[in-house]
């Protein structure tokens, strides 16, 4: 696996050499700059309007060397694509700039992440067993999208890791939820409840008893009033 030192020089080195290839000078000349962020769950990362490319130091330490150089060389070809067009996306254009850097023209990074013990949060879907690791605790139920689109059994069922406290169920439903984070609301209509991450800044009621019974309009009787769970 790859240093940090030694992807900051590959980086840098194809920064100087690929812009001089493709744009007749260095894209550090360009203004372009490269860092390492905390991301976990994506590689690599071109920001057009900053002209910063930055790597997941975790991943990128974690990741073989073949993989992260693809990245870079993919990222790289996003600066190329920008400094020509003043955008850059996934298109027949790009694909043949990232040819010209030797990258897969491919829109995302294709293979599997390392499970990561660090993450204090796991999810495991009940029909193809896939693991997830989740950073945060998921105040909403989380579906295995494969087999969503399947018509199987797919909510994860979401366990803290460290204390082995069950915060989501899942399999056909999501089950009740027992985790702390978040706030909830219930409807005094329809004893509908509601989650969300943070409290509204605004008054917010339930939408389908608004519709039924106020003509979609809000409507004080079902106003939802969050807490803590």
């Amino acid at each position: 696996m790859p240093s940090t030192d030694d992807t900051r020089a590959l980086v840098l080195r194809l920064m100087d050499e690929l812009g001089r290839e493709l744009l007749s000078e260095p894209l550090q000349k360009r203004g372009w700059t490269f860092g390492f962020d905390r991301a976990r769950k994506r590689l690599g990362v071109c920001r057009v309007r900053q002209k910063r490319i930055t790597l997941s130091a975790h991943l990128s330490a974690l990741l073989p060397a073949a993989e992260v150089e693809d990245t870079v060389r993919h990222e790289i070809a996003h600066a190329v694509d920008a400094e020509r067009r003043g955008r850059s996306s996934h298109d027949r254009t790009w694909k043949r700039i990232a040819a010209a850097c030797g990258a897969r023209p491919d829109r995302c990074f294709v293979g599997d992440l390392p499970d990561d013990p660090s993450a204090p949060y796991g999810g495991r879907c009940p029909s193809c067993g896939a693991s997830y690791d989740l950073y945060r605790q998921p105040v909403h139920p989380r579906r295995c999208a494969p087999c969503a689109r399947a018509g199987r059994p797919a909510y994860l069922r979401v366990v803290h890791r460290a204390s082995g406290r069950v915060v989501w169920p899942g399999g056909d439903e999501p089950g009740p939820y027992g985790g702390s984070a978040g706030v909830a609301a219930r409807c005094p209509g329809c004893g509908a409840t509601y989650r969300r991450a943070r409290r509204p800044r605004r008054a917010t009621a339930c939408a389908p008893c608004c519709r039924r019974y106020a003509a979609g309009r809000f409507d004080d009787r079902f106003r939802l009033r969050y807490s803590r769970p």
